[in-house]
């Protein structure tokens, strides 16, 4: 959308969504600062305690940084017309790398979506969206191997 790709009028959906992750990153690296500046001043960092806590700060920027080089990775728009760019292994490497970072915030996802006080549905809703990040890291893949040997 914001790449004018397409014509559609989610435009503003696209520019609203992306001052939310840039409200969601700042917030972020607030809390990020303050969590060091504490350990900083205890002197204990917990951080086998914090590992998953940690593991999901690195990840989510990670997923800050890699949603960007996935913005127009595919292809972008030319008078008017959709060209696809040549898919380098650099490329594909950013997308695996957004995958796996997407699949350690699962859990955080529905979190944050309510999902899971419904016991009974968590497993599901995580082997579900397990199975989508296995289906797109399939995907890359041959979309990576289509452009590199076939």
């Amino acid at each position: 959308m914001l790449m004018d790709i397409s014509t559609s009028g989610g435009k503003l959906l696209a520019w609203i969504g992306l001052a939310l992750l840039i409200v969601h990153a700042v917030f972020g690296a607030v809390f990020t600062i303050q969590a060091v500046q504490s350990g900083k001043k205890s002197e204990k960092w917990y951080l086998k305690q914090n590992s998953r806590f940690w593991t999901r700060r690195f990840s989510g920027i990670a997923i800050l940084i890699l949603v960007f080089f996935h913005f127009g990775v595919y292809g972008e728009t030319v008078n008017g017309t959709y060209e696809l760019k040549e898919f380098t292994t650099f490329k594909f490497v950013t997308q695996i790398l957004l995958i796996f970072a997407l699949f350690v915030n699962i859990r955080p996802l529905l979190i944050s979506l309510g999902l899971l006080q419904y016991k009974e549905r968590k497993e599901d809703i995580f082997v579900v969206i397990s199975v989508l990040l296995l289906f797109f890291t399939g995907a890359v893949l041959f979309y990576y191997i289509r452009w590199q040997f076939l």
